[in-house]
């Protein structure tokens, strides 16, 4: 999703240029926001790379549900920038849980932390599949 249009993953594809009226529920506290698009490009079942489905553009918008979707790309977004830099913490402890290892025979202290790090790192890879769904929402964007 965009601010200019959606891909809409279906099997049924309708021939370009068709106009289509579209509810977009943002958030199931909110109520839909309601759109006219038209058919851009489809994708067909068979081509490699790409769900099934149509890239619909948005004709029309009221001017407020233009900015509702703004706000919630904006969101998605910085949400995604910190799921990143999360991730990015994340594989930098586990390269320093590997370090530690190499390192216990010669330092005594290298163990302990190894023992820190590998604690830490269990309790995150129980939630690590959040931010991995965090960035694989926005990319579907």
């Amino acid at each position: 999703m965009t601010q200019k249009g959606l891909f809409l993953r279906t099997p049924m594809i309708v021939p370009i240029g068709t106009v289509l009226r579209i509810e977009i529920t943002l958030s199931p506290e909110l109520p839909p926001l309601v759109a006219e698009g038209k058919v851009a490009w489809f994708a067909k079942p068979t081509q490699v790379g790409y769900f099934p489905g149509m890239g619909i553009q948005i004709t029309k918008l009221k001017k407020a549900d233009a900015k509702r979707i703004k706000d919630f790309l904006d969101e998605k977004f910085v949400n995604y920038h910190h799921a990143l830099e999360l991730k990015k913490m994340y594989a930098q402890l586990k390269d320093m849980a590997s370090r530690l290892y190499d390192m216990r025979q010669s330092h005594k202290q290298a163990a302990h932390f190894k023992k820190v790090i590998d604690y830490a790192i269990k309790d995150i890879d129980n939630i690590a599949h959040i931010l991995d769904r965090e960035v694989w929402e926005v990319k579907s964007l």
